[in-house]
């Protein structure tokens, strides 16, 4: 199908999603990870994007989507709203049951260097390492428009969560009420649904529950289409298969953009730090390296 208003308005609103203020990025973001992962990224200078249906918590994926629902819902109950407002509703509804073809991917960074929660959740229990990376090279390398990959900030308040899926909604609609002046058309609301649900699919990567705040989590995203599957590769973990991507953050450097590696709290012994030099030694990087400060115990 050609490129239409709807189209515009949803890939619009995808755009202001992945703005990024270059002023508001860190310095260093930090990627929480395993030993096999930090030997992983610096043998190979990749990171893995994963597959976003296959991340730690599922549900943080429904989040934006199930906010999304709850609005159409409201709306196709309040009796004031037009005739197309409730059309369009109950074909966004249709929507919101069937998978978009898509495929998205994530990796992730944190504001935060040292978080006893992520080195809970993606550290190994402690036992781990976050890889400091160059935040700003990290956005010169998304900025293009041809570019791998997107990267912001994500969000966790309600309120702004909320006022997006009623703007998405209120500008598809609006251009759903000009097509259709002399009369409702049923392909166009279907088109119409399509696109507002392509909005809040893509958004969805950016937008998680407030109870996630203290990640202080910006996100690298690539989201490749059907055609383009056969660049998704598959690893293990645990008793898993999870798809990934191959995103080079430097864009065409060979190496990674790292500028520290921090050791979790779980390791009591300072002898991990020759491992971790050596290992940098290894494969032709000198980053700072550090012990995490948290107080831990074990659970």
């Amino acid at each position: 199908m050609t490129t239409n208003q709807f189209e515009h308005v949803a890939r619009s609103w995808i755009a202001k999603a992945l703005y990024t203020n270059p002023v508001d990025v860190p310095d260093v973001l930090y990627h929480y990870t395993d030993a096999s992962g930090l030997v992983g990224m610096l043998q190979s200078g990749v990171v893995w994007a994963t597959d976003l249906r296959f991340l730690n918590d599922r549900q943080e994926q429904r989040h934006f989507c199930g906010a999304s629902r709850s609005y159409v819902e409201t709306v196709l109950s309040n009796d004031s709203a037009s005739e197309a407002a409730k059309k369009l509703c109950i074909e966004i509804l249709k929507y919101h049951l069937i998978s978009s073809n898509d495929h998205r991917f994530v990796f992730s960074l944190s504001a935060d260097s040292d978080d006893l929660s992520q080195w809970r959740g993606y550290g190994r229990d402690g036992r781990g390492y976050t890889v400091g990376l160059n935040g700003p090279l990290i956005f010169k390398t998304a900025e293009p428009d041809d570019a791998q990959f997107g990267f912001a900030k994500v969000e966790y308040l309600h309120e702004r969560q909320s006022g997006v899926i009623s703007k998405i909604f209120d500008d598809i609609l609006i251009e759903l009420i000009k097509k259709t002046s002399n009369g409702i058309d049923e392909n166009l609301i279907e088109d119409a649904a399509r696109w507002y649900d392509y909005a809040i699919e893509n958004c969805s990567a950016l937008n998680k529950h407030k109870s996630f705040v203290r990640e202080g989590e910006w996100r690298v995203i690539s989201v490749i289409s059907e055609d383009e599957k056969d660049h998704i590769k598959v690893r293990s973990s645990g008793d898993r298969l999870v798809p990934y991507l191959d995103l080079y953050l430097a864009g065409e450097a060979e190496k990674l953009p790292v500028m520290s590696i921090g050791i979790g709290p779980g390791f009591a012994e300072s002898d991990e730090r020759h491992a971790v030099e050596a290992l940098c030694r290894q494969h032709g990087y000198a980053p700072e390296i550090y012990f995490a400060d948290t107080p831990y115990r074990r659970t």
